[in-house]
């Protein structure tokens, strides 16, 4: 016979006590003020396996609110299995601080969105931090926003704008081996949190995917939040990854694989000390960026200290990668020391690198643009591109603004048999901002079958 003894949590005594084995089972005796808690099982000295009331497993009884009381008796450190079923939800479920849900994989369990209770999700999520809550997990399962109905149960509703997130993240969390598919909000939402790890998920859409303006993971003003391993589908829809003000990002090693209909975009916007690196992106963009597009931001905050390496970027709309500057309103921070290093970029619609700036003065620390490989640039066959900053001419490489920038050690590479990349590198973009630019070469760029290595404008 085994016991495990009750926890203490902030003052008060868990709900999960005298867990005694019968038969091989650890079965949890419910203290008389949690008699409302469902029975678990015991998977562990610090694990309980959810033990659904009738129909929640199959979808037919609202799970909330028995998954709601078992996580809240939780101490922190417990894990929470969900064995395989379907769980469908008519409210957030809330996880507290350290404690984590563990699906049986993301092709087993499902907490699916009641689509008879959509207003309880406005601008929120399918999966939430419970007050306080810190260092919680959530993992190995799918969450399904239902948008496109999934089965009978309320198919004839649709949602409003905004209703139906995914997951909503605090400080420290992690997601891992999550499937977030056909949801009407954000799927994977980081506001004002630190620390938080988005791990080996799997993003995609039944049919017409998030309602406008959101992404497929988004939020702002975080600091130290991994996104590594992700894929995100052609199934997606949505910018892959959207970050508004932050520091110290890493994005890496992820799939993104967008169509010619559907990219999936990856922005940071007034965000510094972050890397994006070794990610594959098909149809799909990385653009470095101020945060000057909002009306709302009164502090301009642009880009500084941001490395793009070692990405392979292949059939972008526009530009393959673009690192922008902007003077707009209010206060405005100025940005420099970024670097853009050995990417790889086939097939872009225009340019395949280009820096830009609204205004002399933005750039403090120098840039630098270097090993970087374009194939086949401006493959929608334009003649040039005016990018909002300026013109530029059917170049591989569009310097518009630097500040003694390093440009070394790219090469430009034309394969069709009629080339239509003009230029190799182009400092300078045609404008009448007066924008100076001054750069520095190392090692010398080359070009394969293009006419003009290097144009100063």
């Amino acid at each position: 016979m085994a016991t495990i003894s009750a926890a203490k949590i902030g003052g008060r005594i868990a709900a999960i006590a005298a867990v005694t084995a019968v038969a091989g089972v650890l079965a949890t005796a419910a203290p008389a003020q949690a008699a409302s808690v469902p029975t678990t099982t015991s998977c562990g000295p610090t694990c309980v396996t959810f033990a659904p009331p009738a129909g929640v497993a199959t979808g037919a009884a609202d799970a909330a609110a028995p998954l709601n009381a078992t996580l809240a008796k939780l101490p922190a450190g417990w894990t929470m299995n969900l064995p395989a079923g379907t769980y469908r939800v008519a409210r957030p479920v809330q996880v507290p601080a350290k404690v984590t849900i563990a699906g049986a994989g993301m092709d087993s369990t499902r907490l699916l969105l009641d689509r008879r209770n959509w207003t309880k999700f406005g601008f929120s999520f399918v999966v939430t931090p419970a007050a306080g809550s810190i260092n919680s997990t959530v993992r190995d399962l799918t969450i399904d926003g239902n948008r496109v109905a999934v089965d009978s149960v309320g198919a004839a509703l649709a949602p409003a704008a905004n209703q139906g997130g995914g997951i909503k993240t605090g400080n420290g969390w992690t997601v891992q081996r999550v499937r977030l598919s056909n949801l009407n909000y954000f799927k994977v939402w980081a506001k004002d949190v630190t620390g938080v790890k988005v791990l080996g998920n799997k993003f995609e859409d039944l049919g017409a995917g998030v309602s406008g303006g959101n992404d497929n993971i988004g939020g702002g003003g975080v600091t130290g939040v991994v996104m590594t391993g992700n894929h995100f589908t052609t199934r997606s829809v949505g910018n892959c990854i959207d970050f508004v003000r932050g520091s110290r990002l890493t994005i890496a090693n992820n799939r993104i694989e967008g169509t010619s209909r559907n990219p999936h975009n990856l922005y940071l916007e007034g965000v510094t000390d972050s890397t994006i690196s070794a990610n594959t992106l098909a149809f799909s963009s990385i653009s470095v960026q101020s945060n000057g597009s909002y009306a709302s931001a009164t502090e301009v905050l642009n880009p500084r200290g941001v490395t793009v390496t070692g990405n392979s970027i292949t059939d972008p709309a526009v530009q393959g990668i673009s690192l922008r500057y902007d003077l707009t309103r209010g206060t405005t921070t100025t940005g420099g020391g970024n670097a853009i290093v050995n990417n790889t970029i086939t097939r872009p619609g225009t340019v395949g690198v280009i820096t830009m700036a609204a205004a002399n003065g933005l750039v403090t620390t120098a840039d630098r643009i270097v090993g970087n490989t374009v194939t086949d640039a401006f493959a929608r066959g334009t003649a040039n591109w005016n990018c909002g900053y300026g013109m530029t001419q059917p170049a591989g490489i569009s310097v518009g603004v630097a500040q003694g920038t390093e440009v070394s050690a790219n090469k430009i590479i034309e394969t069709r048999p009629t080339p239509l990349t003009k230029v190799g590198v182009q400092y300078g973009i045609a404008s009448t901002r007066g924008i100076k630019v001054t750069t520095t070469t190392v090692t010398p760029n080359s070009v394969v079958r293009v006419a003009t290595a290097e144009l100063r404008v």
